[in-house]
C-alpha cells in the first residue's frame, strides 16, 4: 500500500505475481507449440501484448516506491489482463473445435 511500510503481505503480492507470470508465459509457449496454425502468431502477438505494458508498468516502480501518482499503471493492468483473458478464451474456441473435429 502506497505510503506505508513495506511488509511481508507486500513482499508475499510480489513474490506471488511473478510465480503468475511465469505461469502464464508457460502456458503460451504450450499453447504456440500445440497448435501451430493461426494460434502459433497470435500466441506471439499475445506474449508481445503482454510485454510492452509489463515493460511500462515496471519504469513506474520508482514513482511507486516515492509514493508519486502513476496515471498509466491501471490501464497497462488491463490490458496485460485482458490480452491473456482473450488468448484463453481463443485457446477454448481451438480447443472445442479440435474436439468437434475428433468425434465426427
Amino acid at each position: 500500500m502506497r505510503g506505508a511500510e513495506v511488509t511481508l503481505t507486500d513482499v508475499m503480492h510480489v513474490a506471488l505475481a511473478g510465480v503468475g507470470v511465469i505461469f502464464v508465459l508457460l502456458a503460451l509457449g504450450f499453447g504456440a507449440t500445440a497448435y501451430r496454425n493461426w494460434f502459433r502468431p497470435y500466441s506471439v502477438g499475445t506474449f508481445l501484448m503482454l510485454l510492452v505494458p509489463g515493460i511500462v508498468a515496471f519504469l513506474y516502480v520508482p514513482q511507486l516506491a516515492a509514493n508519486l501518482p502513476t496515471q498509466w499503471v491501471g490501464l497497462t493492468e488491463r490490458i496485460s489482463t485482458y490480452s491473456y483473458l482473450l488468448w484463453q478464451s481463443m485457446l477454448a474456441i481451438v480447443l472445442l473445435h479440435e474436439d468437434h473435429h475428433v468425434r465426427i
